[in-house]
C-alpha cells in the first residue's frame, strides 16, 4: 500500500535533544530579545565564543553546521564569560533541531544501508551537497560497514573545501570501503549520470531549502531517475519557527521554509508520488526529513 504521511518523531531511540524546563521558560524573554538583536551587531556578537565566530561568519558552510553537530569542540570555553555565552547561543532550539536532524538522517541512513546491502552484493550511496560528509561516514560506521567493500560511497559538492574536510573525516573514521569525492554541481551531475551511474540511497540534506517549488520537483525526478529500483532517498527541509529572525536576519541564514505538508505534497508531485513516502519531523518542530522509497514497480 502506498504511504504519504507526516510523522512527528519522538522516537526516544533516537537520543532527540530537548530543552530543561528552565530554559523553556527563559525563552519566554530570551527567544523574543535574540529575534530583536540588529544585525550590525552581528561582529561585536561574534566576539563572544569563538564557536560564535565560525557559525556567524561561516553561516551556511559546513564550517557552521560542523560547530552545531559537536557541540563547537574544537573552540571550548575558556572563562565564564564565554560559558555564559556558549550557553545562549548553542542552546538555542536552532542548534538542537539541527542535532536532532543529524540523528533522523543518520536513523534512516542506517536502515537504507542495511536493506540494500540485504538485497544487492553489491550497493551505492551518493550524497549531494554531502559538506562534512559527517551523517553518512558516521552511519557507515555505526552500521559496521567501514571495512565493506560491496558499499561504494560517492561524495558530490561544489565546495571543494567542503570535499577536502570531509576527506579528513574519512582518514579520522578510518572508511576503507571505496569513496568517491566529485566537485559538481548537482544539475550536471545528475544528468550526466542517468542511466549509466545509478545507486541504491541518494541522501540531500540542506540543499533543498534553497530551491523554489518548481525547482524541487524537478531535482526529485531527476534523482529518481539515478535511483535503483527499491532505491531510497533522504532529503529535508526546515520549517518556520519562533527563532527564524534570529536565524536568517542575524546569523544571515537565507532559506525557504516549507511547513511538513508542504513539503510531503513537493515529493508527491515528483515521481516519488507512486511509492511510499514519510516525512519525520523532528521534537522542535523546526528540521523536517523526507524518506521517498524507489520502489520495485
Amino acid at each position: 500500500m502506498i504511504e504519504h504521511t507526516v510523522i512527528s518523531d519522538t522516537d526516544p531511540a533516537v537520543g532527540h535533544e530537548y530543552h530543561s524546563e528552565k530554559r523553556k521558560a527563559a525563552n519566554v524573554i530570551l527567544v523574543p530579545f535574540l529575534n530583536s538583536i540588529p544585525a550590525w551587531l552581528r561582529w561585536p556578537i561574534q566576539k563572544t565564543h569563538r564557536a560564535a565566530h565560525i557559525f556567524i561568519k561561516d553561516a551556511m558552510t559546513y564550517r557552521a553546521l560542523e560547530v552545531a553537530y559537536t557541540h563547537g569542540e574544537k573552540y571550548p570555553s575558556r572563562n565564564a564569560f564565554e560559558r555564559f555565552f556558549y550557553s545562549i547561543w548553542f542552546e538555542t532550539a536552532n542548534v538542537l533541531a539541527v542535532r536532532n536532524r543529524l540523528r533522523l538522517v543518520k536513523r534512516e541512513l542506517r536502515k537504507s544501508l542495511t536493506d540494500a546491502l540485504k538485497r544487492n552484493k553489491n550497493a551505492r550511496l551518493l550524497s549531494i551537497a554531502a559538506g562534512s560528509s559527517r551523517a553518512v561516514i558516521e552511519a557507515v560506521v555505526e552500521t559496521g560497514n567501514a571495512k565493506n567493500k560491496n558499499l561504494s560511497l560517492v561524495f558530490l559538492d561544489k565546495d571543494r573545501t567542503a570535499l577536502e574536510y570531509s576527506k579528513i573525516l574519512v582518514k579520522e573514521f578510518e572508511i576503507e570501503c571505496p569513496v568517491e569525492w566529485t566537485d559538481a554541481t548537482l544539475g550536471t551531475y545528475l544528468t550526466n549520470s542517468k542511466g549509466t551511474n545509478m545507486f541504491d540511497i541518494v541522501e540531500m540534506v540542506g540543499l533543498l531549502d534553497y530551491f523554489n517549488d518548481d525547482r524541487a520537483v524537478e531535482i526529485f525526478n531527476k534523482i529518481y531517475d539515478v535511483l535503483n529500483a527499491g532505491g531510497v532517498y533522504i532529503t529535508g527541509n526546515i520549517i518556520a519557527h519562533a527563532e527564524k529572525p534570529l536565524l536568517s536576519r542575524f546569523a544571515g541564514w537565507k532559506v525557504i521554509y516549507r511547513e511538513p505538508e508542504t513539503f510531503l505534497s513537493l515529493l508527491t508531485k515528483s515521481n516519488f508520488g507512486k511509492h511510499t513516502i514519510l516525512v519525520y519531523v523532528e521534537p522542535h518542530r523546526i528540521h523536517a526529513i523526507g524518506v521517498a522509497e524507489r520502489g520495485n514497480a
